[in-house]
């Protein structure tokens, strides 16, 4: 008879025996479990990839275009039905991945590396993709990247087994690249802490030699080359598993992966091609930082003759192919920059693209692109194209924000590290093409249609049918004399109602008209105001009777009057003026509050001994424009004047409820949007999504000196403008006024702008606007009514391509 302890030695030996199978049966599971990808995820060969032959089929069609879709390629050509004219995303002689790619995204992985994939090379290629036919078009998923493959990188190889690898490399290319991707460290030549260092991280190092990698954090796309090189070698998992015994596995070295959804549909006469961000996937650890769409769509095939029509400032031509491709690269932003992304160093002033849009122009056809979603962060690109790549217009939409920040006390004495968007726009990129035939592909046509899109049935053509002369005159200013550069001095007038009032009447007893008046700075705090305190007269400016009376005499002698407030901006706050930091201002991508701060014209760094003035947030913006309204609106007929909302578009990135920039937009439009039709309105800048709302647009340039890379500088903008809208350049009185200037403006249909003050014997010199040093109405009165003459004697005249600098307007 068995003894109790015997029965449970052996129950426990059944049961050990019994885990053991089991254990056995989980191991080998586990070596057959196949690979699940990540929801939403392509496999490779999804689709079966082929370039082999060019076959197009009809997958949208409608009485304008015909929308057609060459599967096995993942390409897309439209035909324009006016005149069978067509326009491929492709030319015929692609010369890189980038060229048959319809996007391209630029990414930063976990590490801080920095990568680009292409929908070609790195999904299409693969067979990663899919494609389902939609109502009126198609919808192509496409996931980037390597989803199934392992990655061989080792750390570290033994010197003999390196050099033998070395000799199995039959490209001389990749054995130079796989050599300077290890270096062969001698334990007796680094330093002590060197040293240390190397053999925590490879211990057999100090018993037998190792090739170790030059760089610790090597980027992903670093890591798939070495890989790639290995395996061309014969190298497999064993040698792999005998290579790590030296190191561990690599951080990080799963691949970056994106999925990204692209819909292409016909909308009546216009092609709709959109990336919803909220469909996009992003997997191991990889950020999307922009995405470039259809890099080629319309690009010219080598030696074909048009140009492109650019948007920055007034506009621009590049012609193709014309031997510019080593001037440097065009881009400008679409409205601007950001001032919640500092910039320490500003050694160029800034593009800006006033309108979302970018043209392909031929002598017999032209395409425009309108960026109608996402167009307040993108940017247009463009390049001439040379005998080895092909020209190219585009846009690149920044859809998450960067900057760089730095660690004191580091090693080194700074560190710097990036700052990332948290929050993604939760719209779509969308671009809509129109498609121009032979009897409509003029610039005239081209800035015809686009207005026409703009303005819609909103603002018929010649309800401005005269340029005018714009007065802006300027209340009051702080002093800075005898405060050492810091601002926040005594408040110092410099026009009152009643100088401003003398001067208008002068004006219009001289002839001068159509004029429009603004009056800067005449709320209490002058050209340094707070928006969060609606306007009220300063009353060192006069009377509110004097205001009252001025506003009825301008009524009565058609002169158009604006009172002048900045919503974006606080210069000078204090409790009083119901402001508060943490409530009003924009967060800095830094996580600071939004502080803007001049630069030093010498160094060109940021001046921080200056006061800054403080970024308000969005809905701040918002409700400072309609509670000014609302206080300007008792002075009967006067009109709201926004300073510069149409410059200036900025982010809130505020952890809790961030807004980036295409929301800002949605919040200042829907707030004009509030006050148009009920009140006048004028603004500096010219912004597409402002331009439906105001009467008149000041300081916006009719021709700048253009890229280096771009044929000549056009007033595209104007030609928009034109009928619509009243504008002027920059006022007279801060620019050259040389005959170049004066003629420009007359020939693009623009009116003249002065900077006048009313009191004779003073100067701004010393002011916190010391760059209207310039401005008593007695010195300048000669010139308004010269230049009035010129406008009169022109009358009223389209924008046209008279007198510019080279070139024609169809790029021959």
């Amino acid at each position: 008879m068995e003894k109790k302890g015997d029965l449970l030695v052996k129950k426990i030996i059944r049961l050990l025996l019994v885990l053991s199978v089991i254990f056995l049966f989980a191991g080998c599971a586990k070596e057959e479990e196949v690979q699940v990808l990540p929801e939403g995820l392509l496999e490779p060969n999804t689709t079966a990839f082929s370039e082999s032959d060019e076959a197009y089929k009809v997958v949208a069609e409608n009485e304008f275009l015909t929308l057609s879709y060459w599967e096995s390629a993942a390409q897309f050509m439209v035909s324009n039905k006016k005149d069978g004219s067509v326009f491929k995303t492709v030319t015929s002689e692609p010369a890189v991945n980038a060229e048959k790619s319809l996007f391209e995204i630029y990414y930063v992985d976990e590490k801080n590396n920095f990568a680009r994939m292409y929908s070609h090379s790195d999904s299409v290629a693969r067979g990663q993709y899919q494609t389902e036919l939609i109502e009126n078009g198609v919808k192509v998923g496409f996931t980037l990247g390597e989803v199934t493959q392992d990655v061989f990188c080792p750390p570290a190889i033994s010197k003999d087994r390196f050099e033998a690898i070395l000799e199995k490399i039959e490209s001389s290319f990749d054995q130079i690249r796989f050599k300077q991707s290890y270096f062969l460290p001698d334990l007796e030549k680094v330093s002590e802490e060197k040293k240390v260092s190397l053999l925590k991280q490879y211990p057999t190092l100090e018993a037998d030699p190792l090739y170790v990698l030059t760089q610790e954090n090597l980027p992903s796309s670093m890591q798939k080359e070495i890989s790639r090189i290995l395996e061309a070698t014969g190298y497999t998992e064993e040698d792999y598993e005998i290579d790590m015994q030296n190191a561990q596995e690599l951080k990080g070295g799963k691949n970056v992966v994106f999925h990204v959804n692209m819909y292409m549909t016909l909308e009546e006469d216009q092609l709709q091609v959109s990336i919803p961000l909220d469909e996009m996937i992003e997997v191991n650890g990889g950020k999307v930082l922009s995405i470039s769409l259809l890099k080629n769509f319309g690009s010219p095939e080598y030696g074909e003759v048009g140009q492109f029509i650019l948007p920055d400032g007034s506009g621009s031509t590049m012609k193709f192919y014309n031997g510019k491709e080593n001037s440097g690269a065009f881009r400008v932003p679409i409205y601007g920059s950001d001032k919640a992304i500092p910039v320490e160093e500003q050694i160029f002033t800034p593009e800006q693209a006033y309108l979302p849009i970018f043209t392909t122009q031929y002598t017999d056809r032209a395409m425009i692109g309108i960026v109608s979603d996402g167009e307040a962060f993108a940017e247009i690109h463009a390049w001439p194209g040379s005998d080895i790549a092909h020209a190219t217009a585009y846009p690149v939409f920044n859809v998450r924000q960067m900057a760089k920040a730095f660690l004191q006390g580091t090693q080194n004495g700074t560190e710097a590290f990036n700052l990332l968007q948290k929050k993604l726009y939760d719209g779509a990129l969308t671009v809509k093409y129109y498609f121009f035939d032979r009897n409509e592909c003029e610039v005239a046509d081209i800035a015809s249609y686009y207005a026409s899109e703009l303005f819609g049935q909103e603002k018929q053509e010649l309800e401005v049918n005269k340029p005018y002369i714009y007065v802006e005159f300027i209340g009051a200013a702080y002093n800075k004399e005898g405060e050492f550069s810091l601002g926040g001095g005594q408040l110092e007038t410099f026009t009152t109602v009643a100088q401003a009032r003398s001067i208008v009447e002068d004006l219009v007893k001289e002839g001068i008209g159509p004029l429009a008046v603004k009056l800067i700075g005449f709320g209490q705090k002058g050209l340094d105001g707070v928006p969060t305190k609606a306007f009220k007269l300063n009353k060192d400016l006069g009377t509110q009777k004097e205001l009252e009376a001025f506003v009825e005499w301008t009524k009565a002698n058609n002169v158009a009057l604006y009172i002048d407030v900045d919503p974006q901006y606080a210069y000078n706050p204090s409790l009083l003026d119901g402001f508060s930091k943490s409530k009003h201002t924009s967060y800095l991508i830094t996580n600071e509050y939004g502080e803007s701060y001049p630069y030093w014209p010498n160094t060109l760094q940021m001046n921080k001994l200056e006061k800054p003035s403080y970024i308000l947030n969005p809905p701040t913006v918002a409700k400072s424009i309609c509670e000014n309204n609302e206080a300007i609106k008792q002075y009967d007929t006067v009109g709201l004047s926004l300073s510069g909302i149409g410059n200036n578009l900025n982010s809130d990135f505020q952890k809790k409820v961030p807004i980036d920039r295409e929301n800002t937009k949605k919040i200042v439009e829907e707030a004009i949007k509030g006050i148009y039709g009920n009140q006048s309105m004028t603004t500096n800048g010219a912004n597409a999504f402002i331009l439906p709302y105001v009467d008149h647009v000041m300081r916006v340039p009719v021709l700048k000196e253009p890229f280096d890379s771009v044929d000549q500088a056009i007033p595209f903008l104007q030609m928009v403008l034109n009928g619509r809208v009243g504008y002027s350049d920059i006022p007279v009185n801060l620019s050259s006024n040389s005959e170049d200037f004066v003629r420009e403006s007359i020939d693009a249909g623009a009116g003249f702008t002065y900077v006048l003050t009313g009191e004779p014997n003073k100067s701004m010199r010393k002011t916190t606007h010391p760059e209207y040093y310039s401005t008593q109405y007695e010195t300048w009165k000669s010139d308004i009514l010269e230049k009035n003459q010129l406008l009169q004697e022109q009358g009223y005249k389209q924008a046209t391509f008279q007198g510019l600098r080279g070139g024609d307007s169809n790029g021959k």
